[in-house]
């Protein structure tokens, strides 16, 4: 049996809350390490596996790609981080009106986006920067899981809008 609407919206809720919680972890890891070189975060495991590494690397702000568009001081090249906290705590808000068509389409939107940067960066991850991130990896495993939970959640909300649309027909 398909999980109902009700579940897939807390599904889809407690996925934004954990990215929320994962972008204000990678948040305070990338500016102490800016404040203090010597910082070794609870994710810097060795030389190859270190989230600070990535964080602080060119592709830590903006993708790598805002500054080369707008340049380094533009008020978008900040830390990923910021993207990503703007991104789960409107798809967290959109989720409190969890019947609505329009909100759950725009959720859907910004999950292929957010899935879109999570492969983008991965290969950054791997092929550029060699490093593997626990942090990274386990966002865009929510970034997966999310996209999946939201695409469920509107195809049941377009699926019930249009039974309900026949009904009135009738």
């Amino acid at each position: 049996m398909a999980p109902s609407i009700k579940q897939l919206n807390r599904v889809v809720m407690a996925l934004a809350a954990v990215g929320v919680v994962l972008c204000v972890y990678t948040y305070v890891v990338e500016t102490k390490k800016e404040l203090d070189s010597s910082y070794e975060a609870m994710c810097d495991i060795n030389e190859h596996i270190s989230c600070t590494k990535v964080f602080t690397s060119e592709y830590g702000k903006g993708f790598g790609l805002v500054r080369l568009i707008a340049g380094e001081d533009s008020a978008f090249n900040v830390p990923n981080p910021v993207y990503g906290l703007v991104m789960y705590s409107s798809v967290f808000l959109f989720s409190l009106s969890p019947t609505s068509l329009t909100l759950s389409l725009i959720q859907v939107c910004q999950c292929v986006l957010a899935n879109i940067g999570s492969i983008y960066l991965g290969c950054i991850l791997y092929f550029v920067l060699q490093d593997f991130c626990i942090v990274c990896v386990t966002t865009y495993v929510v970034n997966f899981v999310l996209l999946i939970a939201c695409t469920q959640k509107y195809n049941q909300l377009k699926n019930s809008a249009r039974n309900n649309f026949l009904l009135m027909t009738l």
